[in-house]
């Protein structure tokens, strides 16, 4: 007769240890403060705006470089790109096999794997106040956010290095390093591929 409520008994052990976890589970410590660069991340970029580039590295890193439908606009009428303009960039570690070698797509591209902790943005304005650029020196029409990728919350990562690097490097194309293969998107109607010969964030353009 036991025999037949062992299942039950065992299922009602099971449930009181998971509530008595629940229970007593220590609280998730609360976020450390979050920066204010007034930038917001928008929740549906990956269906509103367009993925025009995409760069592989040897550092075996994958990025996706989105604009904003205005930008293409922009860009489509040969016009500078306008206030209220974003890109965004994703950064994924390649897919690599079981012995750590990197996985290849049929024409040879990386293949996208886990997306790493931040993403970044840029924006371009002309209200940003002293407290929400990185420094007061140097563009002030560009504005540059970095977000944690799950939560996306503008996350601490320092975004100075952004705005040197492209005060320093992209003048010419208002600040946008990818700008040419921008309009050979616009133009083509195809994700333009890129491989750069550095790792990191070194600019290959």
């Amino acid at each position: 007769m036991m025999k037949k409520y062992l299942p039950l008994i065992y299922a009602g052990l099971v449930i009181g240890l998971l509530m008595l976890a629940a229970a007593t589970q220590q609280p998730k410590p609360a976020p450390a403060s979050v920066p204010n660069f007034g930038m917001t991340l928008p929740d549906n970029y990956r269906d509103e705006f367009s993925l025009y580039l995409v760069v592989d590295r040897p550092d075996r890193t994958v990025r996706f470089v989105y604009a904003a439908p205005d930008v293409v606009e922009a860009v489509q009428a040969g016009e500078e790109i306008p206030y209220g303009a974003r890109l965004i960039i994703e950064t994924y570690d390649a897919q690599t096999d079981l012995v750590g070698n990197v996985l290849r797509d049929s024409t040879g591209h990386l293949i996208a794997g886990t997306m790493q902790p931040n993403i970044h943005m840029i924006e371009k304005r002309d209200d940003w106040t002293v407290q929400q650029l990185p420094t007061p020196i140097g563009v002030i029409d560009w504005n540059f956010g970095s977000f944690d990728a799950q939560s996306y919350l503008p996350s601490t990562e320092n975004r100075n290095d952004c705005l040197t690097c492209h005060d320093n490097g992209a003048f010419r194309r208002d600040f946008v390093f990818s700008r040419p293969l921008l309009e050979d998107f616009v133009s083509e109607g195809e994700v333009q591929y890129l491989y750069c010969r550095f790792p990191g964030r070194g600019n290959c353009i």
